[in-house]
């Protein structure tokens, strides 16, 4: 809430106070004599002017109670007349004219409320209302500096009043002058601790301000005074998230344990758990909300809760109820998919993503998973045509085209799938995933330079592609050329994406390089990661052998003529290797 909202709230709160006075009290204050009673007038004036004055204050109240009605009823131009022919039969009385300056504020009149206003605080009786009105005035209007002075001036009338001291602070804090507030509250509850409001505004100012441990302090103390108090708690929380999360989850524990129905603390305390990546808690906190306030939780935040945590039973079962119930089904059909799916129910998950509409936000991830699974369920054209509609639908981000070059990869349609990566790269030309992925076809297609030179391209762009650099390091190590750099980006690719086929190349350059014994880890490391991949038991192979372990060389073989008995090469490494070797 900004000065403004606030200070309208104060003026508002104070006006309609005024209005509930019974009206058995309006005769007291409607006196021609500025506050004094009839009763001590009649003591001084004859019998003509006590009958005429009598007469004045009858018509006076008859007009203020035309004004209570009028105002009751919303009926405010109306209510302005009356208050203002009550005025005219009492003119002196202070409170018809402050009540008058508060409906011009209502009627955002304030050019009015202002000047009657100011004749008000050169008139007696020297009261701080007025003061107090023009503060408010002064304050919605940005005009803090003569705000601050008629505050000023309303607290030597009155110096205990808390609302002044608060109004005081909030000028200060519009002109920039935060220290002077911060004093002005402080200065309040020094003579009155138990002062609430101005305790609540002095930690706000802390934590606007940016200095949390004063605000911590403040709030603290306001709780101490005032325990249980849940928009508060839920302020210091906010506060403790951000400098000190595990004060924050203890303070709302703690006050779950005093108010076991406080749904907004619990909402707040999952957040929390969130963001500090303990899921189960926060859908433990999240169920519990919904049991005691449903509407508090309009979303799908529990079911995707459950996705997080791979309940997928929970997960599919929630996201059917939100389907049913037509709650944003687009999205919800998609997020029940991806349940149907971690249960392997592909056809159910199929089904449901089928239904998601163009019209669904999800509607691009939807489609993207549906071709994936039409290509895992052998439904090929079915994937690939999904795709191609999609382009036709003016759907052409990189990753639709990602997805169809993977599919026409899939199925060695080699032409195809060069043909999506260069219309994708001509998209997207800075898509590093295309590009790669256009340089594994051309070496798939036996043009190993234009590979070479994509995937040099591809680091250009992001200069830590594992993959990218894999691929570099391991066809310069089978090159023998500038193995230095091979050496260091092998070592940056596996930092970068701990694999076994980066093992291998890692083990394969220090091999090259003649370090046996370096390239032995990564080479073990690696078949031990992947112990079904021929090419790598084939290296382990050609190490055990330079390094005089002809048994182990010679098992590496069989293991990688058992992977693939027709590997070119393996088969005759083997043969020569046992014709050398005699155990």
């Amino acid at each position: 809430m900004n000065d403004r909202s606030i200070a309208r709230l104060v003026y508002f709160t104070t006006m309609f106070l005024v209005f509930l006075l019974p009206l058995a009290g309006c005769g007291a204050v409607l006196s021609t004599s500025g506050g004094q009673s009839q009763a001590a007038l009649g003591a001084t004036v004859d019998h003509d002017t006590d009958h005429s004055l009598r007469t004045a204050g009858s018509q006076a109240l008859l007009a203020f109670a035309q004004f209570r009605l009028y105002s009751a009823d919303n009926n405010w131009e109306a209510a302005l007349g009356a208050l203002e022919r009550a005025l005219a039969f009492d003119p002196q009385s202070t409170y018809l004219q402050l009540l008058l300056a508060r409906v011009y504020l209502h009627l955002e009149r304030p050019d009015a409320a202002e000047i009657l206003l100011t004749q008000l605080i050169n008139q007696p009786p020297f009261v701080p209302e007025p003061h107090l009105l023009l503060g408010d005035i002064y304050l919605m209007q940005q005009r803090g500096l003569d705000a601050v002075d008629h505050f000023n001036q309303a607290l030597e009338l009155a110096p205990d009043n808390e609302s002044l001291h608060l109004r005081l602070a909030m000028a200060f804090v519009q002109l920039g002058r935060v220290e002077e507030a911060l004093a002005t509250l402080e200065e309040l509850l020094q003579k009155r601790p138990d002062a609430d409001q101005a305790m609540l505004s002095l930690a706000r100012i802390y934590r606007d301000s940016r200095q949390p441990d004063a605000a911590i302090r403040v709030y603290r103390r306001y709780l101490e005074t005032y325990p249980v108090r849940l928009p508060v708690v839920l302020e210091l929380g906010q506060v403790l998230q951000e400098h000190d999360p595990a004060s924050a989850v203890s303070l709302y524990l703690k006050t779950l344990d005093q108010v076991s129905f406080a749904p907004s603390i619990r909402q707040q305390l999952a957040q929390l758990y969130l963001a500090r990546q303990q899921p189960q808690l926060a859908l433990e906190q999240l169920l519990i909300v919904r049991e005691q306030l449903p509407s508090l939780l309009g979303g799908n935040q529990i079911g995707l809760l459950y996705l997080h945590l791979n309940q997928w039973q929970q997960a599919s079962e929630e996201f059917r109820r939100l389907v049913d119930r037509g709650d944003a089904a687009g999205n919800n059909r998609y997020f029940l998919a991806l349940a149907l799916i971690g249960q392997s129910r592909y056809p159910a998950a199929i089904e449901q993503l089928q239904q998601v509409p163009p019209e669904a936000t999800i509607y691009r991830d939807a489609m993207l998973q549906l071709s994936y699974l039409q290509l895992q369920e052998g439904m090929v054209d079915e994937g690939t045509r999904l795709l191609q509609d999609l382009l036709a639908q003016g759907i052409d981000d990189s990753e639709v085209y990602y997805y169809l070059v993977a599919f026409y990869q899939e199925q060695q349609d080699l032409t195809s799938a060069l043909n999506f990566a260069r219309e994708g790269i001509s998209l997207h030309p800075e898509d590093a995933r295309l590009l790669y992925q256009q340089g594994l076809i051309f070496e798939a297609r036996k043009n190993h330079q234009a590979a070479l030179e994509v995937m040099e391209r591809v680091l250009l762009i992001d200069a830590e592609h594992a993959d990218a650099l894999n691929f570099l390091a391991y066809s310069q190590a089978e090159a023998g050329l500038n193995l230095p750099l091979a050496l260091e980006r092998a070592k940056l690719a596996l930092q970068l994406k701990p694999a076994g086929y980066i093992e291998d190349t890692l083990g394969w350059v220090y091999f090259k390089l003649g370090d046996y014994s370096r390239s032995r880890i990564h080479l073990e490391r690696a078949t031990a990661t992947q112990p079904d991949d021929q090419v790598i038991l084939e290296h382990l192979g050609d190490l055990y052998q330079v390094m005089e372990l002809y048994a182990e060389a010679i098992q590496a073989y069989r293991d990688a003529l058992a992977v693939d008995p027709e590997a070119q090469g393996v088969q005759e490494k083997l043969d020569q290797l046992q014709r050398e070797f005699r155990p």
